[in-house]
């Protein structure tokens, strides 16, 4: 996994840090959860401690057309920054991507 990692150490899932800022973390994960719940209205009982990820699930066709079942997953919070979005900059490239080919 991820957080069991010597060199990243979460990384890619706590918005850039690794565990041994934990408190960082906490913060981090706390004013997440208190933006989140102003505009959702929902918070989880353990903010500072609650991960948040994305999950896409769709059906798809394997070999020989048969059913698949295909899940993907992402932090919510970029590695980059926490000031920054996953799902922006995934539409940016594929805009200008777009762009290239036409």
């Amino acid at each position: 996994m991820c957080c069991q990692d010597d060199h990243y150490g979460g990384y890619f899932l706590l918005g850039g840090h690794k565990l041994d800022r934990w408190n960082d973390i906490q913060r981090m994960l706390a004013t997440f959860w208190e933006r989140y719940s102003s505009t959702y209205g929902y918070s989880p009982d353990f903010p500072k401690q609650t991960l948040p990820i994305y999950l896409h699930g769709d059906e798809g066709r394997g070999q020989c057309k048969r059913p698949l079942m295909v899940i993907s997953w992402q932090s919510a919070i970029a590695w980059a920054s926490p000031n920054d979005v996953n799902s922006k900059k995934s539409f940016v490239y594929i805009y200008h991507v777009l762009l290239w080919y036409l």
